[in-house]
């Protein structure tokens, strides 16, 4: 993904959260926008100390929950996909 803001070809699990919340491409900006004010390094994730401070939220189990049912390649981090479907959840 680099160090580009623009948004990334959605992959097919993208597009279908894409039309389960319905939004467009437009839309998916903004989720990219704030995936990438947490990927700091520009790796393309995030860690779940990063996903706690974009949402200003205290570390809890439920939290840490969602991260890893959402977490599906077990990297402990997020991918952008990821991260939408956590957003979501």
């Amino acid at each position: 993904m680099g160090a580009s803001m623009t948004v990334p070809n959605p992959d097919h699990r993208t597009l279908k959260v894409m039309e389960f919340i319905n939004i467009g491409v437009k839309e998916l900006a903004v989720f990219w926008r704030h995936f990438r004010e947490g990927d700091k390094e520009m790796l393309g994730v995030i860690a779940i100390d990063q996903f706690y401070l974009l949402f200003h939220e205290k570390r809890s189990i439920f939290g840490d929950g969602i991260f890893d049912l959402c977490d599906i390649h077990h990297t402990e981090e997020l991918d952008f996909g990821e991260y939408l479907v956590a957003v979501i959840t």
